[in-house]
């Protein structure tokens, strides 16, 4: 079997403190020569398993290390607390035991060679350099560079990974990335600044993470989606990623802020069966003051699979100025009194806060405040939808101008359908006709327990009404 990774001039290596003790848990930084960015090592000569990277020294305090000979290597030893410096991208200093640079195998084969952008890597001559370092995809500084090395065996490009160059002389570029790294979009060309589609970049960088189980990664920037596009593979969102959605996107986002991260420009987002959705996603200003309407109708419909939307705590209100439109099999769940939507429009009534006229099915409505207004444009009820299987638990409503939920409707039969430990407070302001803390309207096993109703404002007001062809239990 051909070698093409070789032992380093220690081949197994013992982190070592000043007294010389080893040190079980300590960690092996290995970047590119006279550079940030990280590169693997192998655990073998065959250069088939890569270590981790950082490389953790074992119970003896004991690593192997292989290195490629067309490498030029960075090695950083730091004790078990080791972590990358952001704004360095090395270890940080308290951490770090030593430094080497330049750790080549012998001869000039660690040399590397720097080129502006891929068409320029594209133009190299395979024998005239060991390791290039291209300092970007279409421009330096792009994000879109990276570390590459000739593989004289591939015969598939995909200009992002795999480069293949002008002349087609046999073999190409390969990209030099550490074992089960992300796949970062930019790679493939993807533009960052929202001028031009970063449809075709996106799905190459797709397929290439589908092929060997990887996910993708989007750094800061604006993504414009141009036309219909379905992302296979899970894709890591850095936290001021944005994709421009002018069609419909199926994506599957690994998100772990509530900042902006969509923006409509009148397409849609399709979110993966059991998904979690929220509002902040789709707009920077929720819960700072100003309508929050749109953020989380786009936030719902993204769960039209079915899923979580997940209300958080704003820093004030949530306001919404029309009903929220329910789907079947989407949970909202919110965090009690802390997850308060607040009604606010002067030019039209609201059905409900949270609303269908469809009938539904598996709507679990969970831990939210609605607080709702009087006047000629008020909010008719906190909640208000037909459902089967369905359930409202732990919410807050408060002054509604008719009714605090409302069950059913004539040509909706609702059934299965749980009421509970509710709290509905100051309903029934616009003092004219009758109005109910819970209305019922054509149900059939239907349970009401452990809801508390006080404070009516309607002098003609009833604590559970139920109406004809209801039946609960």
């Amino acid at each position: 079997m051909a070698l093409s990774a070789f032992y380093q001039p220690d081949p197994v290596m013992t982190a070592l403190d000043a007294l010389g003790n080893p040190q079980p848990g300590w960690m092996l930084w290995t970047f590119l020569a006279g550079t940030t960015t990280p590169v693997a090592t192998y655990t073998n000569p065959t250069d088939n398993i890569a270590n981790t990277n950082p490389v953790i020294f074992d119970s003896a305090g004991r690593a192997t290390v292989c290195i490629k000979p067309s490498f030029a290597y960075k090695f950083i030893l730091t004790d078990a607390t080791g972590a990358i410096d952001i704004n360095t991208g090395l270890p940080t200093l308290g951490s770090t035991q030593w430094s080497k640079d330049n750790i080549t195998i012998g001869g000039n084969l660690g040399i590397v060679t720097f080129v502006t952008n891929i068409a320029a890597l594209e133009a190299l001559a395979p024998a005239s350099a060991g390791l290039v370092f291209v300092l970007g995809y279409n421009t330096a500084n792009d994000g879109g560079g990276g570390a590459f090395y000739w593989d004289g065996s591939l015969n598939s490009f995909d200009n992002g990974m795999t480069i293949q160059p002008n002349g087609n002389p046999g073999g190409g570029w390969q990209r030099e990335i550490s074992r089960n790294s992300d796949i970062n979009i930019l790679w493939y060309g993807a533009d960052n600044t929202g001028t031009t589609s970063a449809n075709s970049a996106i799905s190459a960088a797709d397929g290439y993470a589908q092929t060997y189980a990887l996910s993708l990664f989007a750094p800061d920037g604006t993504y414009k989606i141009s036309s219909n596009l379905t992302i296979a593979t899970k894709i890591k969102l850095s936290g001021n990623a944005i994709f421009a959605y002018y069609a419909a996107l199926t994506i599957s986002p690994v998100i772990n802020d509530k900042a902006q991260h969509f923006a409509n420009n009148g397409g849609s987002i399709v979110l993966p069966s059991g998904s979690t959705s929220r509002a902040e996603w789709f707009a920077s200003s929720v819960g700072t003051g100003g309508d929050d309407t749109n953020a989380f109708n786009y936030a719902m419909a993204a769960l039209s699979n079915g899923g979580v939307l997940d209300v958080g705590k704003p820093a004030g209100y949530y306001i919404l100025s029309t009903p929220i439109i329910l789907l079947s099999y989407v949970t909202i769940k919110g965090q009690g009194n802390q997850s308060v939507f607040q009604f606010k429009n002067s030019t039209t009534s609201a059905y409900a806060m949270f609303y269908s006229a469809s009938l539904l099915s598996a709507v679990t409505i969970d831990g939210i405040a609605i607080q709702g207004n009087s006047g000629a444009y008020a909010l008719v009820a906190g909640i208000w939808f037909s459902g089967i299987n369905c359930t409202i638990k732990n919410c807050l409503i408060n002054g509604t101008a008719y009714d605090g939920i409302k069950i059913g409707a004539t040509g909706n039969q609702s059934s299965n359908f749980r009421v509970a430990s509710n709290l509905i407070q100051n309903c029934g302001t616009n003092n004219a006709e009758t109005y109910s803390g819970i209305e019922i309207t054509n149900g059939t096993e239907l349970v009401i327990e452990n809801n508390e109703i006080q404070d009516a404002a309607s002098l003609s007001f009833a604590g559970i009404n139920i109406k004809p062809v209801a039946n609960t239990n």
